[in-house]
């Protein structure tokens, strides 16, 4: 009995097993929407590729042992992603002269996992200025890429061992130049006459920095050839060969004093030469020009004149002594000639100035003296006005009284009165009256309700004012503002 009920209960499982899974197949889950870890990591992959670590850092000096003042370069070297931006917050170069020169990107190059790379170079030019032992602090390089993400590279420190030049054969105006000094001089014209001037050039080209040349002196180098008219210096900076090359361009103006051949004096400057240990000078060859009269302004020599006339030639030598001690002068009192008439023409110019500004003071003065209304209520005495009382409305003669009083104002004070408002004018006046009537007016003559009493009161006020109006006693030109743009 009891193995017949158990196999009874599996026939029926069976049956109800069978029956669910036809009815109710079984159906595979539908992809999900939002993508998984995994395809988002992809997708970022794809669109910012994995930047390779950037190498470290070196640093290294183009020389050393250096002399001070001797030209040395710093390089400092990163390679890093093509994707990257790099910047050196260059450190403080305690102890040298400090030049800076462009960065340098090489081109693009592969690592050993195939990634884009490139290398960037870092340049100072360093002037050591005193002896011992320098070092260049630790400093950083920042590569920042396209999402904005920075890495920072430090940067080792370095040091540097500088030397003094030798002071046995030390030369009394060395400065502190160290390595190749040039010096040229170049004259633009072989002849010039004695009231002209000698252009001149001078180029020193060194590897030396500009600040460790010596200056000439050109006025006391050439006070015996003439007067000196210095121009502005200038300096400029190339690298050559692997190294920085100043030139310093010295113009000036070289004006004689005397007839003849003129010689420019040879120019040195002292240097110490690092390759053969010793100092040495750049000169230049000294210059001849010559000085010649100017015939246009001289008279012919004395033995132009007829030798037979002894009394002739005596005064012809005397005339031309005298003119040679006047071409001396002569760009002297050209000068202040030039000066002299530049003055006078200022001071002619002032003095019409303040004439023209009198006149116009004194005819705004006239005209407001002799300024009549020009409107019914000014135009007419006050027994017209009163007669036409009947004939106008009591805004109407409120709006001419004020048309009246307005120009009235602006005529005494010399404004324009097509550009000047009421609130501008109480700005500009002092007459408190004149102010309270012509703002009681504006009110009165766009009012919507107001009685006849007050118009007419008003108006009558403003008529009696311009009766007793005083030019010179009530409105002083000298208590206005200036006038407003647009004024007589």
């Amino acid at each position: 009995m009891r193995s017949a009920c158990v196999a009874a209960a599996c026939a029926v499982v069976l049956a109800v097993s069978g029956f669910s899974s036809a009815e109710e197949p079984t159906v595979p889950p539908a992809p999900s929407a939002v993508p998984s870890a995994t395809q988002a990591e992809s997708r970022r992959r794809e669109a910012f590729p994995e930047v390779p670590e950037p190498s470290a850092a070196q640093i290294r000096w183009s020389r050393s042992p250096v002399r001070v003042g001797q030209q040395v370069m710093l390089e400092v070297m990163l390679q890093h992603s093509v994707t990257q931006e790099p910047r050196w917050r260059a450190p403080e170069f305690a102890g040298f002269l400090v030049e800076r020169l462009p960065a340098q990107g090489s081109a693009l190059e592969r690592d050993l996992r195939g990634r884009a790379v490139r290398t960037t170079r870092f340049f100072r030019v360093l002037f050591p200025t005193r002896p011992g032992h320098l070092e260049v602090p630790e400093s950083a390089i920042v590569l920042q890429d396209r999402r904005g993400v920075e890495v920072r590279v430090v940067v080792p420190s370095a040091a540097l061992t500088a030397e003094s030049p030798p002071l046995e054969g030390r030369p009394s105006d060395f400065r502190g130049a160290v390595g190749d000094v040039s010096v040229r001089i170049a004259r633009l014209e072989d002849n010039v006459s004695l009231r002209g001037y000698i252009p001149l050039r001078v180029d020193v080209v060194a590897t030396a920095h500009p600040a460790q040349l010596a200056e000439p002196d050109f006025a006391e180098l050439l006070s015996e050839a003439g007067e000196v008219f210095p121009e502005r210096t200038q300096t400029s900076m190339a690298v050559r060969q692997g190294e920085l090359v100043s030139r310093r361009t010295y113009r000036f103006s070289l004006v004689p004093r005397r007839v003849g051949e003129l010689t420019i004096p040879a120019l040195s400057l002292a240097y110490f030469d690092p390759m053969l240990e010793r100092y040495r000078f750049a000169t230049t060859a000294p210059l001849t020009v010559e000085v010649v009269r100017d015939p246009a302004v001289e008279p012919p020599p004395a033995e132009s004149l007829d030798a037979r006339d002894p009394v002739g030639r005596e005064a012809a030598d005397d005339d031309a002594s005298a003119a040679g001690g006047a071409g001396d002068v002569m760009p002297i009192l050209a000068v202040g000639w030039t000066v002299l008439r530049s003055v006078a023409l200022a001071c002619a110019l002032i003095g019409l100035f303040l004439v023209q500004r009198r006149r116009r003071r004194n005819s705004s003065m006239d005209q407001a003296r002799t300024a009549k209304p020009t409107s019914r209520a000014r135009a007419e005495p006050a027994e017209a006005v009163g007669s036409s009382a009947t004939e106008l409305s009591a805004r109407e003669r409120v709006r001419a009284v004020r048309a009246d009083l307005r120009e009235y104002l602006a005529v005494l004070h010399g404004l324009e009165l097509s550009a000047v408002s009421t609130s501008e004018l109480a700005r500009r006046i002092r007459d408190d009256e004149a102010i309270e009537i012509l703002q009681r007016l504006d009110r009165l003559a766009f009012a919507s309700e107001c009685s006849e009493a007050e118009l007419s009161s008003w108006a009558e006020r403003a008529r009696r004012y311009l009766e007793s109006a005083d030019t010179t006693a009530r409105h002083p030109l000298h208590e206005c503002t200036p006038p407003v743009s647009g004024g007589h």
